[in-house]
């Protein structure tokens, strides 16, 4: 699925992050989320992939906005950050529109 795949890459990028906190920053749920739809068997809901998409284009641009105003070396990494969260966004995107048409 999707937003495990997405969760797993976001996980890479910020070791601390865990389901619980990635429900309530990133879908918009609560923080128990996951595990409920799990434990339901039950497919994440298409609200939950909505705010998951919108979060991630809010946090990619930010990391863009700051590779753009900040002229030392450390504005590459600010990019590739941009880089990666951008195609997680893209991620959801593509599911959202696969949704949308199924």
């Amino acid at each position: 699925m999707v937003i495990e795949q997405i969760y797993n890459r976001l996980k890479e990028l910020d070791r601390k992050l865990s389901k619980s906190r990635f429900c309530t920053e990133y879908l918009g749920m609560s923080r128990n989320y996951w595990f409920v739809i799990r434990h339901c068997n039950a497919e994440f809901s298409n609200n939950a992939l909505i705010n998951l998409y919108g979060t991630l284009k809010v946090l990619s641009n930010t990391w863009r906005d700051i590779s753009r105003d900040n002229a030392s070396r450390a504005s590459e990494r600010y990019l590739t950050q941009y880089q990666s969260i951008n195609e997680l966004a893209e991620l959801a995107l593509g599911e959202i529109q696969r949704r949308a048409i199924a």
